[in-house]
């Protein structure tokens, strides 16, 4: 009889344990699809403003604020939301999910063009910092321009090419050479 009330309550807690498992990816998954949902407005509205900042093609900046980090626009260097997203994916196992921002990725950048790094803790807090002092002594558009750069630099996207042809003739200036640059948004 006691066999059968332990054997019980393992399968109890197994399907207890399975149950909240099951909770928080439903969770983080709705929060991720709401997230998506209150960002799109976002997202257009400000890869249009940028894109006339730094010269870019307004495509390439949606595309980029989408893949790399949606809420650009209206955090501080650091995401809370990606984090914790990140976080609670990362717990339950399976394929591991990122959190970096374009600040935190300019750190990683301007790291890997020196010396070889690995992804510690220690790393993770040094990339935070950096990118928190980042973000308060540049602006938002500078940042952005920087990885621009350095996307297009390494062949990962081609940005001239996805220029129209009415932008190819006219004359271009170096990136954010002017006063635009340097605006807040």
């Amino acid at each position: 009889m006691r066999t059968k009330t332990v054997a019980h309550a393992v399968k109890l807690n197994y399907f207890l344990k399975l149950y909240i498992y099951v909770r928080i990816v439903s969770c983080t998954a709705t929060l991720s699809s709401f997230s998506d949902w209150l960002c799109r407005p976002l997202v257009s509205q400000t890869a249009r403003q940028y894109s006339n900042i730094i010269y870019t093609p307004e495509h390439f900046v949606e595309m980029l604020f989408w893949i790399e980090d949606k809420r650009f626009p209206i955090h501080f260097g650091v995401d809370p939301v990606a984090i914790a997203r990140a976080v609670a994916f990362n717990l339950r196992g399976g394929a591991l999910q990122g959190a970096s921002t374009i600040a935190q990725q300019i750190y990683t950048i301007r790291i890997s063009r020196s010396r070889k790094f690995s992804r510690s803790a220690a790393y993770k807090i040094r990339q935070i910092v950096y990118s928190l002092y980042l973000s308060a002594v540049n602006s938002k558009a500078a940042i952005l321009r920087e990885n621009c750069d350095a996307e297009s630099s390494v062949g990962s996207a081609n940005i001239e090419s996805s220029r129209s042809d009415a932008d190819k003739a006219e004359p271009r200036e170096e990136w954010c050479n002017d006063s635009r640059c340097n605006q807040s948004l």
